[in-house]
């Protein structure tokens, strides 16, 4: 038998063994799915098995809260998500139980999880739905199903890239009204502050990503918790440090190997892996890296095989290893691109470190050409990527919103208004009425509904004034205007940013001109300051208040009072007066 005729043979063979697979695979699927739908009942063993309840009745009994936690926490909701069949069968149960006992809650309450448990099966039609199901739960005056269908309308939007600033702001309105509502708990409280956590890192923003990680609550061990340590531990790498990285990978390994959850000990160890090929301890990242690469690559999860494959051939190219470094650089790049996803950062991300390890190669093989070549498709990821992330930017400003409720506050005075105008005409037509039994009463009436008219105009033209100097204030934020050529004081500080290096240098030189040798006497004064608490120190003699230097320093009031407090230990000052003082005494 000659090679041509073992090569078919064994591709025939290879063929048919994956027609009967397949034949057996949609056998037992149709036979499981009709048993299913022959069901008449759910028995109260798999009411406990997939609730942990005994029987509905127990729905009834619980809060909204309790059910949430009962679903989106409990165990079971593995089974849930694996068994799509099975829950959406329990699901239609408890929907039909839900109107027999008129329990709007309940009813909605599982609509939503249906469509949260299906949400990458099940993206078209599911916006309608939803809107639906909102308008439904307003209706009802159902606090609970307009805060989660909400969330969920959040949700569809940002799987859209032309919709995702309207759903960041409906998932920061979604969480405001949350936080607002101390009468009540939400379970998806976590979920939120996860995902706008881990669109600020999406975005870069990584400190605001940091920010919203930490208000993740503690109380309990959950999915959303371990999804946080490990998304925590992705953004402090990015933050290059590593040591807190290495921290939540490893609070994410411990409970992986707690619960014997394999696809979470591999994860956090690929994870280490990748900190450790950062920190340079490459026999220590290789075993890591390579189960990680393995385990991916094994269930078709193309840009986490890729991901570590890459790393472990730059590991080669470190080492002079060109042979190795180009089998796996190969196994990488056949995970790229065999990604099916539509554009996204994390795809553009993928292709960034491909085009770089290449770059790597080539240049370890004086191949300048191919070299160069890498070197301008990196760069092209690289862009694409900030301009995908500039796209996303959501601008949220206190300007912002003080001009949003501006706007409000003048459509209101509009509408008053018109009210007025319409109540005039009817006065004008009962005025003929009116002058047959006394034209002076209705005189002395209408100069009362002129006087108020004239109100209304007054506080409308002072609206629309508040509105030109919101938007002004707004345009000076955004720009990050300096003046060029400050005069001794008539600085007005409060416009003044101090985000870049540009800035910072631009405003030491207006404040030199305006306290002229601050900066020596300050140095002489406090020994080894920082260059963010030497900002903070000519903040404080301006005598600013916490939200305007967080303002200008682009950060919140709660991190202005955290660089203060550490620098009142670091000089061993024990209040802010005394700190105040010290400011304006140098």
């Amino acid at each position: 038998m000659n090679l041509e005729t073992t090569l078919s043979f064994k591709y025939t063979f290879s063929k048919a063994l994956k027609g009967l697979f397949l034949v057996i695979y949609f056998f037992l699927n149709t036979l499981t799915y009709a048993q299913l739908n022959n069901q008449h009942t759910i028995s109260d063993a798999e009411i406990k098995k997939y609730l942990g309840i005994s029987t509905f009745d127990s729905l009834l009994k619980q809060t909204d809260y309790e059910r949430e936690v009962l679903v989106f926490n409990s165990n079971s909701q593995i089974n849930f998500h694996h068994d799509v069949k099975g829950f959406v069968f329990l699901s239609k149960k408890i929907k039909q139980y839900a109107l027999a006992h008129h329990n709007q809650n309940l009813l909605i309450q599982f609509e939503c999880i249906e469509i949260y448990f299906n949400t990458e099966n099940n993206t078209k039609g599911s916006l309608d739905r939803l809107l639906k199901l909102n308008q439904d739960a307003i209706d009802h005056k159902n606090e609970w199903g307009a805060i989660i269908t909400q969330y969920l309308i959040a949700l569809n939007y940002l799987s859209v890239q032309e919709n995702f600033p309207k759903g960041f702001l409906l998932l920061a309105e979604t969480l405001e009204k949350i936080e607002s509502d101390k009468s009540r708990n939400y379970f998806i409280r976590n979920l939120l502050l996860l995902n706008i956590e881990g669109y600020h890192y999406m975005m870069g923003d990584y400190r605001s990503a940091l920010a919203f990680g930490r208000k993740i609550n503690k109380t309990s061990i959950n999915t959303a918790h371990i999804t946080n340590a490990n998304l925590m531990g992705v953004i402090y790498r990015n933050l290059n440090q590593l040591d807190s990285s290495n921290y939540f990978f490893n609070q994410e390994l411990q409970y992986g190997l707690d619960k014997k959850d394999s696809a979470l000990i591999v994860l956090s160890s690929g994870n280490l892996g990748e900190n450790y090929y950062l920190q340079k301890k490459y026999d220590a990242a290789l075993p890591l890296l390579v189960m990680d690469a393995k385990y991916h690559y094994s269930y078709g999860f193309w840009g986490s095989a890729s991901n570590a494959y890459l790393l472990i051939a730059d590991i080669y190219i470190s080492k002079g290893d060109l042979t190795n470094a180009a089998s796996f650089l190969q196994m990488g790049q056949q995970c790229v691109i065999k990604i099916k996803d539509h554009p996204t950062i994390e795809l553009y991300k993928r292709h960034k470190l491909l085009y770089e390890t290449l770059t790597k190669y080539y240049i370890a093989k004086s191949n300048s050409h191919f070299a160069s070549l890498y070197f301008d498709s990196a760069k092209s990821a690289t862009d694409t990527i900030a301009s995908m992330r500039g796209g996303m930017t959501v601008l949220k400003t206190d300007g912002v919103f003080r001009l949003q409720k501006s706007e409000i506050q003048k459509l209101k005075l509009e509408n008053d208004l018109n009210k007025s105008r319409i109540n005039q005409l009817i006065l004008g037509v009962v005025f003929v009425i009116l002058t047959l039994f006394g034209a002076f009463g209705f005189i002395q009436y209408r100069a009362k509904i002129n006087l108020r008219h004239a109100r209304l105009q007054f506080d409308k033209e002072k609206v629309e004034e508040d509105l030109v100097s919101a938007r002004a204030d707004l345009a000076k934020y955004l720009k990050a205007i300096i003046p060029k050529e400050p005069i001794e004081n008539e600085v007005n500080w409060k416009d003044a940013c101090i985000i870049t290096p540009e800035h910072w240098h631009e405003f030491k030189a207006l404040f030199d001109q305006s306290y002229p040798g601050y900066f020596d006497r300050l140095g002489k004064k406090i020994n080894n300051l920082t260059e963010g608490e030497a900002r903070l120190m000519c903040l404080l003699k301006l005598n600013l208040t916490d939200v305007d230097m967080g303002n200008i320093l682009g950060v919140s009031k709660n991190s202005v009072q955290q660089t203060r407090s550490r620098l009142k230990k670091k000089i061993n000052i024990q209040t802010i007066e005394h700190l105040h003082e010290l400011a304006q005494s140098i």
